[in-house]
């Protein structure tokens, strides 16, 4: 907003940002719930959102004290991003084993 672009341009972007993040956001939260055993999967998901929000809260701080401008910032994030997505790409199992594929 504060470069003049308009309203329309900001709504179409957060768009495609939620486009994004949406499908992001529910497979990193069902993944583990399927892998975890029916009487943990509340506290499967606490652990999740809670480490999102700490997560989410240090980015903003380290974020913040980069005194570059806008273009710095961008780049921090996207630094950011781009190691994660790395580091889940990494550490990210080929298959998830469900109930119904465990031999009994």
């Amino acid at each position: 907003m504060s470069h003049g672009w308009g309203t329309p341009l900001l709504f179409a972007s957060l768009g495609l940002f939620g486009f994004g993040l949406g499908p992001a956001v529910s497979t990193s939260l069902l993944g583990p719930q399927t892998r975890a055993p029916w009487h943990h999967r509340g506290s499967v998901t606490s652990s999740i959102y809670a480490t999102r929000m700490l997560g989410g809260s240090f980015t903003i701080a380290a974020i913040d004290l980069v005194h570059g401008g806008f273009p710095l910032r961008f780049a921090l994030v996207a630094a950011i991003a781009g190691l994660a997505a790395l580091v889940l790409l990494t550490l990210a199992p080929g298959r998830v084993i469900t109930e119904a594929d465990v031999p009994s």
